[in-house]
């Protein structure tokens, strides 16, 4: 996913990908962070303000998606910058392992 970085600040998903939709359901291209419900909107901004200091930021948490549970969720947020110095945008993979039964 791809996400511009808006002053507050706040986060747009500028492209949230296909997998991602199917994933988890819906389709958030376009819209801000600010418009999730808490906890997940505390959870998703914690990490990408830390990657706005202009380091990487990798996250591994165990997660229950529609009823399934993941083992490892991983998360690796890059930030990009159009002119070197500011970051105003983010890259975000995101990789799932499900729990094997």
């Amino acid at each position: 996913m791809l996400l511009d970085v808006l002053p507050g600040p706040d986060f747009r998903y500028s492209h949230y990908g296909a997998g991602l939709t199917i994933l988890f359901g819906n389709d958030f291209t376009n819209r801000t962070t600010s418009s999730l419900a808490s906890p997940e909107r505390q959870r998703v901004e914690r990490d990408y303000l830390q990657a706005l200091e202009g380091e990487p930021c990798f996250v591994t948490m165990e997660r229950r998606i529609d009823g399934i549970r993941y083992r490892n969720v991983h998360k690796l947020i890059l930030p990009l910058g159009t002119d070197g110095e500011r970051v105003d945008a983010l890259l975000v993979l995101l990789g799932v392992d499900p729990v094997r039964v």
